[in-house]
């Protein structure tokens, strides 16, 4: 929520907020999300590293505030590994290419609306 971050959303229609299920991931979810608020700028929220038994605290926190969470990424040593040789897991993983392509077309609905 620095100047940085409030320059590179400034010329957008839309913002992506990716964010981990975890505490600190929350913290700093409701930092961002009060700063669009206030900059009145539309969002939604992508989580990263999702498991099961931990995604409850950014479900539940976007579900009660009418946050729409457009993707999950799963938290996997394959994707981990796959980043740390600078490969992007979208050409390894089968059904990933979609996937990313569906959240790219709804970002753009989103940014037209």
């Amino acid at each position: 929520t620095t100047c940085p971050t409030i320059e590179a959303i400034t010329d957008t229609n839309f913002t992506i907020v990716v964010t981990e299920p975890s505490p600190f991931g929350l913290h700093d979810l409701k930092m961002v999300i009060e700063m669009l608020n206030d900059l009145e700028q539309p969002f939604a929220v992508v989580i990263n590293r999702a498991e099961a038994d931990s995604d409850y605290l950014i479900e539940n926190y976007c579900q009660e505030e009418g946050i729409k969470v457009m993707l999950k990424i799963p938290f996997s040593r394959q994707i981990a590994e796959l980043y740390s040789e600078g490969i992007p897991f979208v050409q390894k993983l089968a059904g990933w290419e979609e996937k990313l392509q569906q959240l790219y077309q709804e970002i753009r609905e989103e940014a037209l609306k």
